[in-house]
């Protein structure tokens, strides 16, 4: 009895030894199918999965450092051989909540649409300065109006010119505080705010009227699947193509900006800015470890080329071209002034440089994107640019 107990007990262990080397060696041959199926059931996005709440609200907040330049000699504009002279004040430290409202579901195509509400908390207890600081800066408010007036008849032109010289400054001394959210008066906005239908409000700031409002960066459409294209962008305020710059410059492409497809390649990656009004391109730089796991690093160290460094950018050179390194938005505001560039002029041609002193462009100022390559997830990221907006971790004003 006790030699049939035995013999079966040898034959279970066989059976499970072979059992077990069995699914070992299946493991083995079907590792990366498997793993891309765990992955894939992972990051399903679906009303009730994990994906689709850290992706409807960012929580925690997104600390966002924002810094001001202090012009300190405006006085000396028209002084030949003076060039403008500016300090970096800051970091004022903010959280920024990021929620995806108007959220609609389109099974029959598999996308997501969506809007963007923002709001921000001044973190006083970190913050390096406080929002009483006295900033001098370029007053935007005449600039923007002179810049929309140029091509308007002679006597209308001089009529906008008088009027602005008498009432307002190329420069304004303010608190961050009303440079930032809260605004300051113009007359000029005073005047054109009292006429009906213009849409002008009555202060200016940066961030002014947009804390806690549905922004006006426009609808996405964000594909779901999680195959080649998760989390690209299919559509923006509903078309596939803007008519900001030329040809394939206007194309709406890339990933939305939160996820990207599974399995990377060291090849490049793309995402979609309504800050840029386009796609950037970032490109494989190198391999880079994090707490023990591998990251590939994106740089974008040519998104705000026109054509000078890539001939294939030369269609977002929009009427007068610049030298390489500050992009010109201003077709995507309205008409406004706008151009972007890396704080300092990072990666810039030397021209911005040697215009203007007080700025230092360091490595630190890159634009970088961390992937995991299997998961497509982000690990780090640097984002920061000069601009009026913000649009990432960083933002300078100049």
């Amino acid at each position: 009895m006790k030699r049939r107990c035995r013999s079966c007990c040898n034959v279970c262990l066989l059976l499970l030894g072979i059992a077990l080397i069995s699914l070992g060696l299946t493991i083995f041959v079907y590792f990366e199918a498997l793993y891309d199926y765990v992955i894939s059931s992972a990051m399903t996005f679906t009303p009730k999965t994990e994906p689709f709440r850290v992706w409807r609200v960012n929580d925690p907040p997104l600390v966002m450092d924002i810094y001001l330049f202090n012009w300190t000699n405006p006085q000396d504009l028209l002084v030949k051989g003076v060039k403008p002279r500016f300090e970096e004040i800051g970091p004022y430290k903010f959280k920024e909540v990021k929620e995806k409202v108007n959220i609609t579901w389109h099974d029959n195509n598999h996308t997501i649409s969506y809007r963007h509400k923002k709001s921000y908390y001044f973190d006083a207890e970190n913050s390096v300065r406080n929002l009483s600081d006295v900033i001098t800066t370029i007053n935007v408010v005449p600039l923007t109006i002179a810049y929309k007036a140029r091509h308007f008849g002679y006597i209308s032109k001089r009529t906008i010119s008088y009027s602005l010289s008498t009432l307002s400054s190329l420069y304004v001394t303010k608190t961050a505080g009303q440079i930032l959210f809260d605004g300051y008066e113009e007359s000029i906005l005073s005047i054109l705010s009292s006429v009906p239908l213009t849409g002008v409000t009555d202060k200016f700031g940066l961030f002014y009227g947009k804390n806690g409002s549905v922004g006006t960066d426009g609808t996405f459409s964000m594909w779901t699947l999680v195959d080649d294209k998760f989390g690209k962008i299919m559509t923006w305020n509903y078309k596939n193509e803007s008519s900001y710059y030329e040809g394939e410059c206007n194309a709406v492409r890339g990933s939305a900006g939160e996820f990207y497809p599974i399995n990377r390649k060291r090849d490049h990656i793309e995402f979609f800015s309504s800050e840029l009004c386009k796609f950037a391109k970032l490109e494989y730089e190198k391999d880079v470890e994090i707490k023990g796991v591998l990251g590939y690093k994106y740089t974008g160290k040519n998104i705000f080329d026109n054509g000078t460094l890539r001939p294939e950018n030369k269609c977002y050179c929009v009427g007068e071209c610049h030298p390489s390194g500050v992009f010109n938005v201003s077709s995507c505001r309205l008409d406004s002034p706008t151009f972007l560039s890396m704080p300092h002029f990072y990666n810039a041609d030397p021209y911005y440089i040697d215009a203007i002193e007080g700025v230092s462009p360091q490595d630190k100022h890159e634009f970088y994107i961390t992937l995991e390559p299997v998961s497509g997830q982000k690990y780090s990221d640097n984002f920061h640019f000069d601009d009026r907006e913000t649009f990432g971790q960083k933002l300078q004003v100049l």
